[in-house]
């Protein structure tokens, strides 16, 4: 019998390969993101991402608990943090 924990890493997987496959066919990603996924986008960790709240850098918004970031303005931050370091 396969852990949940196995599972849950494979649906992990999926779900990064599903985001590439978008990506790669230019289909326009999902504008309000979970916070793994923009975790996921950023290849950052959870504390990275909390810091760059507390920043103020990364609006979050919060829907029955759980924290979501809009795909745009993750776009709008990076290019922003692009700019300042021309």
């Amino acid at each position: 019998m396969v852990s949940n924990e196995i599972l849950l890493k494979r649906l992990d997987l999926l779900q990064a390969d599903l985001q590439d496959l978008k990506r790669k066919i230019g289909l326009p990603p999902a504008e309000l993101l979970t916070y793994q996924e923009a975790m996921d986008l950023l290849k950052c960790s959870r504390n990275t991402m909390d810091r760059l709240r507390k920043e103020g850098l990364l609006k979050v918004y919060t829907l029955r608990g759980k924290l979501y970031c809009k795909h745009s303005e993750i776009m709008d931050m990076i290019n922003d943090a692009g700019t300042e370091a021309a």
